[in-house]
């Protein structure tokens, strides 16, 4: 298994212009700290054992790890973290439904868990794509590899 990448994060966040909490989220993905030139990507989620309970900080770790999963697709070369991240959304899902009290049975507060939890989503991907900018997408192993089985890239 090849290593995790290792990124100058702090350059990048400045280079995106990402601050504040939005940098915090993306930081939470790495390990090391603020002001290290280099930072490794998490080989796992920053924050496994996720609670959604309504609070800024369980909404917080749900986007973190969102963001993980995708940095990770973007950037890892490694087998695990090659596959289409078909369950990134879990968590965001996980915080929205018991926001919303949405249950298995029950569709009445459905239409707006989708409206938030997909804002939410649309709001953390344009938030990894101004990240992922400040790197070539030749650089981005994830990105070329899914370009080549796509036919979008030789």
């Amino acid at each position: 298994m090849s290593s995790m990448p290792v990124l100058p994060v702090d350059s990048m966040l400045r280079v995106a212009t990402i601050e504040g909490l939005n940098a915090r989220i993306i930081r939470a993905a790495f390990k090391g700290k603020k002001g290290e030139s280099v930072c490794t990507l998490r080989a796992s989620k920053p924050f496994p054992k996720f609670v959604a309970d309504n609070s800024e900080e369980a909404l917080f770790a749900a986007c973190a790890n969102y963001v993980w999963r995708m940095l990770c697709f973007s950037f890892v070369a490694s087998a695990p973290h090659s596959c289409f991240p078909v369950t990134a959304d879990f968590d965001i899902g996980s915080f929205f439904y018991k926001k919303h009290g949405v249950t298995w049975n029950d569709d009445c507060n459905r239409e707006a868990y989708r409206a938030e939890k997909d804002g939410c989503i649309k709001e953390m991907d344009s938030l990894i794509k101004q990240f992922e900018t400040t790197v070539p997408v030749t650089l981005q192993a994830g990105t070329m590899r899914w370009g080549r089985a796509l036919g979008m890239i030789r």
